[in-house]
């Protein structure tokens, strides 16, 4: 690796003819065909970098317009271009005077003329130079401004690329610039990438030139160190064996991998201490290697380019840069490669194959931070009475652990490990939170209103078999005959049917005309449902029963409630065994307050087995 920082031109102050201390065009040929030979011999294993020179603003420049172009600055930039004869050196328009001539002695001509062209004629052949191409391994370096990244103005135009022109020194507040220190830069980086790149530090030069090219920036072709270092990684999916270069900017605490030591240590620079709950906005850049964007800025939401998945790109060339989407669950991160902040590019390869540590411990430590985590809870509203269940379901998105804890703020009762509420005895709205076990601070609730000992909401009770008959709608269903299928609609806050198994040893059934008829029956009940509705100002709650029954005898009597034998006996029910839903028990509050009960002696097989559901 060589680099060169060196011109040909001078003119004092004032530049007059008599202190004008500059090359004609003829000696820039010449010693650019002598350089040109010697670099020939290194092409395939020496790299040159050679400054620009600072001659644009200079007055030099002005008087000669070639004396200000890089390609003509010194022996190694003019043995670089594609000018094979360096026809250039008879360019008048690059090497004629451009101002009258002062007074006193006039600004010579720079042009060569026949006799030096007889001269460079000759040294080309000598040298085996005449219609060679120019070598491929040396790069001229023009300088940009730090803050704009523009070409500065002191840069000779016609560089290759560029790099930053002015540079801190030692002394603190001093600082030194120009083409001499940007050209430096690139000598370091080509190096460098020698230093991590056996393909790179093997192979041609012009693979090196080229990867360092291919990823130059802007309208000033200024260097990207950090993009042409990322372009060492092969192309193809993310793999820990082959991606040295991510997988090593990833390992932060250089234990030979990128895992949750690495996640945590990111996360306590990207978000404030103690809590790490508001990420960091640093004013000014750090340049510290947890900085993965490259912007110079350690966490916050500044915004710049990085290759993520090589898809496109090829290796040591420029990157391919698109919009890619990161899933995880339910929830999908889209990050952009143009603009990607450096917890984008962290969580991006905490999900890849990159990542090598424990999936458990990067939701704990990442919680909320790649993706939003929300849980929703169903239902989202329920009603109940006291002593009553309700199943609740928790849905966890922005994490692929979909644990929850259940909790009642409030109270009102208690709640299972898998969301199984179970009302106490006070009456009232109370709230059902379900909790990611990921991120505490991610949690849904719900709200369960826990009936005061009475029912609320309304039903439409659908039948089967029988036709209702004009009466007092409370009357008519105490004093009624249910036969066939009685099915509960629940129209207001959700009902609860609670299915169970066990035997229905008799049932009572009081007949329109205040009979009494008690028959003994056998058989198993497969559920039952509660409706709870409000009819003229009666609140009422029902129980039903669902079962397949038979008649093993019947007795009749008749009794009215009040206990007068009024009844008649009208023979036994049927023999067949019959699938119905029969009226069990009755709870009726008046508008008074009063309240009636009728209990039908229905005995459940004990204990019950008991699951949840929604009145249909």
């Amino acid at each position: 690796m060589v680099n060169t920082s060196l011109g040909f031109d001078n003119c004092g102050n004032p530049c007059t003819p008599a202190n004008l201390r500059i090359a004609p065009a003829v000696d820039r040929a010449l010693t650019g065909a002598h350089m040109r030979s010697f670099v020939r011999e290194l092409e395939e294993r020496v790299l040159l970098t050679t400054s620009a020179g600072n001659e644009n603003e200079e007055v030099v420049g002005a008087i000669y317009p070639g004396a200000r172009l890089a390609p003509w600055n010194y022996a190694t930039t003019v043995a670089s271009r594609a000018d094979a004869d360096f026809s250039f050196a008879t360019d008048a328009q690059l090497w004629e005077p451009t101002v009258e001539c002062p007074p006193g002695p006039c600004f010579p001509s720079l042009t060569m003329g026949p006799q030096d062209q007889t001269q460079l004629d000759d040294l080309l052949s000598q040298l085996a130079l005449t219609g060679a191409d120019a070598p491929g391994n040396i790069l001229i370096v023009g300088a940009v401004d730090p803050n704009q990244n523009l070409r500065a103005g002191y840069s000779e135009p016609g560089a290759d690329l560029a790099a930053v022109g002015t540079v801190p020194l030692m002394e603190p507040g001093e600082f030194d610039a120009g083409t001499s220190v940007a050209a430096p830069q690139v000598a370091g980086l080509a190096s460098y990438l020698w230093r991590i790149s056996p393909e790179l530090r093997n192979g041609p030069v012009a693979d090196t030139i080229g990867a360092i090219l291919a990823n130059n920036r802007g309208a000033a072709d200024v260097i990207d160190a950090y993009a042409t270092v990322l372009s060492l990684d092969p192309v193809g999916a993310p793999d820990p064996a082959t991606w040295h270069i991510r997988r090593t900017l990833l390992d932060v605490d250089n234990d030979g991998g990128f895992d949750e030591g690495d996640l945590q240590l990111y996360v306590e620079r990207f978000y404030e201490a103690p809590a790490y709950e508001d990420e960091v906005n640093p004013a000014a850049r750090d340049y510290s290697e947890y900085d993965l964007n490259g912007d110079g800025y350690t966490g916050g939401n500044r915004l710049e380019s990085f290759d993520l998945d090589r898809t496109g790109s090829s290796r040591y060339g420029a990157p391919t840069l698109t919009t890619l989407q990161l899933e995880v669950g339910t929830e999908r991160l889209e990050i952009d490669e143009n603009n990607a902040s450096d917890l984008d590019i962290l969580c991006w390869y905490a999900w890849s194959p990159l990542y090598e540590g424990d999936p458990d411990a990067r939701e704990e430590i990442l919680a909320n931070r790649c993706f939003t985590i929300s849980v929703t809870v169903d239902p989202a509203n329920a009603s109940v009475q006291p002593g009553g269940t309700v199943q609740f379901a928790a849905d966890v998105s922005g994490t692929d652990n979909p644990a929850v804890d259940w909790a009642l703020p409030d109270g009102g009762g208690t709640i299972s490990d898998d969301g199984l509420f179970t009302a106490g005895n006070t009456g009232g709205s109370f709230t059902v939170r379900a909790i990611s076990e990921v991120d505490p601070n991610a949690f849904g609730d719900a709200t369960v209103e826990v009936g005061a000992g009475q029912p609320s909401g309304v039903v439409t009770l659908m039948t089967q078999g029988w036709t209702q008959p004009q009466e007092n709608p409370i009357t008519s269903r105490i004093n009624h005959t249910y036969s066939g299928t009685i099915t509960a609609r629940f129209e207001g806050p959700v009902a609860t049917i609670t299915a169970a198994t066990g035997q229905v040893n008799k049932f009572t059934e009081l007949h329109r005309n205040g009979c009494i008829s008690t028959s003994t029956y056998s058989g198993s009940v497969t559920g039952w449902a509660i409706a709870s509705y409000q009819v003229s100002g009666y609140s009422v709650l029902e129980l039903y029963a669902t079962g397949t029954w038979q008649s093993a005898g019947v007795t009749f009597g008749g009794v009215d409630p009040q206990g007068n034998i009024i009844c008649t006996p009208v023979g036994p029910p049927p023999a067949t065994p019959s699938a119905t839903q029969v009226l069990l028990f009755s709870y009726v509050r008046a508008p008074d307050g009063t309240v009636t009960g009728l209990d039908f002696n229905v005995t459940i097989g004990d204990p019950p087995t008991v699951q949840t559901g929604v009145v249909d």
